[in-house]
């Protein structure tokens, strides 16, 4: 071989891809070694190959050729599987076996390329400045980049999305991802140094919904809280609230506190809403860029509650007696809305009379005021008249019932207002 540059090894055999570069311009060529050293390919029709990545999964190869700034697709045996241009000085390739695709470090345009098996373009991010290295890591997806020009490391996520972006380098040239736990080891060339990278860890945590019971007039609140130890934003904060009845429903979460834009420490999520009657379940989800975690572990786990009872449908409102005072031959009426969610009419309507002559009370019967008012849900009004009342002070009260749900003026039962006054 003449100027070996690049090297990249399967895992699954043990067999080598090689940049022979050549020290004679457009005689590079591309080399297939079998683990003991026997050459089972070598190609050419290459002009300046600056890195080879391997994929295990399939044997195959992806080549980058810095000045045809094209990248070649290679099956296990040397055949071309596709070739693509729209590159500019194409410095770095990483396969990731688990779906096939690549990563590209387009240095001469400051852009990263994600392609798909079949060379189709995925996405292509700016932002950078003479990227030379990346290296996807193949558990979840995301890319590690040596921004060379911009002497800075940084992670995006299977979609372009940025996930943590660091300084404090000097010409980084090589970067390189242990799938195992997502680290990355970076090359800091002008630092004379090697830097060991942690990703950012992105957590969802102490999620709660209150109250954890009520019934279908109270209005329940699912809180969580959301961590980035890279200080950056969630694409979306989620809660899935499932019933037995409606299955799951996803809801959209806010942030408590908009000002609060310290990730770092901790930053609360927020959700509210009216629930019909059933026994509940809740979970969290958040995502930055591709990345999405949960709360409770594992995904799909669920946190009981709340349990949501139907709310009494009916009530009373606005009840008086007319006139206020008056003789024994005095026509005394006495009114009450009556109210029903459900616009059902009510079983009962009752006004309970306490004569205080007779230290007693005695329950009438009440009738609509307006017979041809059915619309329940704005109330309508119920009525009872009668007169011959002996001399004293009165008091009364309401009462109506729809099905098992009763309704009480004033309220709580067995409270009284006082009137009418009858002289005699």
């Amino acid at each position: 071989m003449s100027l070996p540059w690049s090297v990249s090894v399967s895992s699954s055999d043990g067999s080598l891809w090689v940049a022979d570069r050549s020290a004679d311009e457009g005689s590079d060529q591309v080399v297939h070694l079998r683990q003991d050293g026997h050459q089972l390919w070598r190609g050419g029709g290459f002009v300046d190959v600056s890195c080879v990545s391997v994929n295990p999964s399939d044997g195959t190869c992806w080549v980058a050729d810095k000045n045809t700034n094209q990248l070649i697709h290679l099956a296990q045996n040397g055949t071309e599987l596709w070739r693509g241009g729209g590159f500019s000085g194409p410095q770095w390739v990483s396969v990731n076996p688990s779906d096939g695709t690549c990563w590209v470090a387009d240095s001469g345009h400051g852009q990263v390329v994600h392609l798909a098996q079949n060379g189709a373009e995925l996405w292509r991010g700016g932002g950078f400045s003479g990227p030379i290295s990346v290296s996807v890591n193949w558990s979840d997806g995301s890319c590690w980049v040596a921004d060379t020009g911009n002497s800075q490391v940084v992670h995006i996520a299977p979609n372009g999305a940025e996930l943590w972006r660091g300084g404090g380098f000097n010409q980084p040239w090589s970067v390189s991802v242990n799938r195992a736990d997502g680290s990355c080891w970076v090359a800091d060339t002008w630092n004379d140094q090697v830097v060991h990278l942690v990703p950012a860890q992105i957590t969802v945590s102490s999620g709660y919904v209150t109250p954890s019971t009520g019934d279908t007039s109270t209005r329940f609140t699912w809180r969580a809280r959301f961590w980035n130890t890279a200080n950056l934003p969630p694409s979306i904060v989620q809660v899935a609230i499932w019933s037995a009845g409606a299955g799951t429903s996803w809801r959209t979460m806010w942030a408590l506190d908009p000002a609060d834009t310290n990730y770092v420490d901790g930053k609360w999520y927020t959700y509210s809403c009216y629930l019909p009657s059933a026994n509940y379940s809740y979970r969290f989800a958040a995502q930055v860029g591709g990345q999405w975690v949960y709360w409770p572990q594992p995904a799909g786990t669920y946190q009981s509650g709340p349990t949501v009872a139907q709310a009494n449908p009916v009530a009373q409102t606005a009840g008086y007696v007319i006139p206020a005072s008056g003789t024994n031959t005095t026509n005394f009426t006495w009114r009450v809305k009556y109210w029903n969610s459900l616009n059902a009419p009510p079983d009962e309507m009752k006004v309970a009379i306490w004569f205080p002559t007779l230290k007693t009370t005695y329950w009438y019967s009440m009738y609509p005021y307006d017979p041809s008012d059915t619309n329940y849900r704005d109330g309508a009004v119920y009525q009872y008249s009668r007169k011959w009342l002996p001399a004293g002070a009165y008091a009364y009260r309401f009462a109506a019932r729809q099905g098992t749900n009763w309704a009480y003026w004033p309220a709580p039962a067995g409270t009284y207002a006082g009137g009418p006054t009858v002289g005699p």
